[in-house]
């Protein structure tokens, strides 16, 4: 199972800084003054690859042949590093038909907030980004904060680079070019409530609130996020965004789960494959107060009789089928090429991340007459082996059942429900499951 603690850990820095002169203007030697403050100022965080539409190990050379590649529609440049535990990447955007320059760092935030490497960690990113205001020009704005942080507010620049002027966050690391500045008020600017202010040579300011990254989530650190940003914007109340930025801090504290246990390790597999930090919180809430409609697909084992002439014929069949999906899905996972009981998760989460239920309708007729076939035989073959089932092959395929105790319980029959009910329909995705029915025949098995 997933962890907050893990959660927290894949938090990553976002760095971003906007300049409105675009140094591809003065040809490579723009990139070569951007590479210049790279390689003499990331220390820790210089990159160690080139990424165009290919990657290479990193080069000035590299780099220039990647920028000749560079048209309107593909003008950006990844400068990717891996080293151990510590990944992270550098992104140069050098603005297609926008113009402009944009220069972003994507790093594991941990490393910023864990006592002992804080402190340096949070020194030397001030100093890179004071390097590259002073040495490629005027800068419109920047931050450097949280990403998980960032995606829970409301800042344009975030994703809109030519927004209006304007203070919309009050980050740990902020930067404000000359005419953001003069709009706000040098003064007002000048004389923030903050952790340091420092004037930059273009007319601009960089400004922390807090003396690292550490505990930009805490009262104290909040605190002076909404201290700064009233201070900046009069017109709001001290108590509504300290209390509106707290709220944003739940986000990254743990809240107990409470799914049904039918498919909690279903629930899971969703929330670690389709859900950002920023998210989870809300997501496990609303996962905590789902439970699926109870199984009904199931009879009294005494109302279930064969009706075809040869059984060993239908229930090769249903062998075969169950191959079928086996055949599909046992490289990527190695549970249902042996069909151990927790296959049934894995299979589940195939086919809701793969959309069958919402694409069936567009795939080609005989891979659509596959599906509920191959489903609803894997669920019965799992059925046997680890309840003691046993088929009773019936003429119309949803009818077909496997026995186990006093219940028929209908595989076929659910795997036809559960590809009814497309993945992307909010709350139903989860409702005919192949998980819960196997679970609760599991369940009743072993009461009985």
């Amino acid at each position: 199972m997933t962890s907050y603690e893990d959660w927290n850990r894949s938090d990553t820095l976002a760095l971003q800084l906007y300049f409105p002169s675009n140094p591809l203007a003065a040809g490579t030697e723009g990139l070569d003054t951007v590479l210049d403050v790279i390689e003499q100022e990331a220390g820790m965080l210089m990159p160690d690859k080139v990424m165009g539409k290919r990657t290479y190990r990193y080069s000035r050379q590299r780099a220039r042949e990647q920028l000749m590649r560079i048209t309107p529609t593909f003008h950006s440049l990844l400068l990717p590093q891996k080293k151990g535990d510590l990944q992270g990447h550098w992104g140069l955007d050098f603005g297609g038909v926008r113009g402009g320059f944009n220069l972003s760092l994507d790093y594991p935030l941990r490393f910023f907030r864990q006592e002992g490497t804080a402190e340096a960690w949070c020194q030397h990113l001030v100093r890179v980004v004071r390097a590259l205001c002073q040495r490629l020009g005027p800068v419109n704005y920047g931050f450097a904060h949280s990403d998980t942080d960032t995606s829970l507010g409301n800042d344009l620049y975030k994703t809109k680079p030519t927004a209006p002027l304007g203070a919309y966050e009050a980050y740990w690391l902020n930067v404000y070019g000359k005419a953001l500045v003069d709009s706000l008020g040098r003064e007002r600017v000048l004389s923030l409530p903050a952790h340091s202010i420092e004037p930059l040579p273009c007319g601009g300011v960089l400004w922390l609130s807090r003396p690292t990254l550490a505990d930009f989530d805490s009262p104290q650190g909040r605190s002076a996020q909404a201290r700064g940003l009233v201070h900046l914007r009069p017109e709001l109340r001290l108590e509504d965004v300290e209390r509106s930025l707290l709220e944003r801090s739940l986000a990254f504290q743990p809240v107990e789960k409470n799914f049904d246990p039918d498919i909690a390790g279903l629930i899971e597999r969703i929330l670690q494959r389709s859900t950002r930090l920023f998210n989870l919180r809300k997501e496990i809430e609303r996962y905590n107060l789902y439970r699926p409609p109870p199984v009904s697909e199931w009879r009294p084992t005494h109302e279930v009789q064969s009706d075809v002439e040869d059984p060993a014929s239908k229930i090769t069949f249903y062998e075969v089928q169950a191959e079928s999906l086996i055949a599909i899905l046992h490289t990527q996972f190695s549970s249902v090429a042996g069909q151990e009981p927790g296959s049934i998760i894995e299979v589940d989460d195939y086919v809701d991340r793969e959309r069958w239920a919402e694409f069936k309708e567009y795939m080609v007729p005989a891979k659509r007459d596959r599906l509920v076939p191959m489903l609803g035989a894997y669920l019965g073959e799992l059925l046997i082996k680890h309840l003691s089932g046993r088929w009773v092959p019936r003429r119309s395929l949803l009818e077909s059942a496997v026995v186990v105790g006093s219940r028929a319980w209908l595989p076929f029959l659910r795997a036809h429900h559960l590809l009814q009910v497309p993945g992307n329909v909010l709350g139903k995705s989860l409702d005919f499951t192949l998980s819960q029915l196997f679970h609760q025949a599991a369940r009743l098995a072993s009461d009985a």
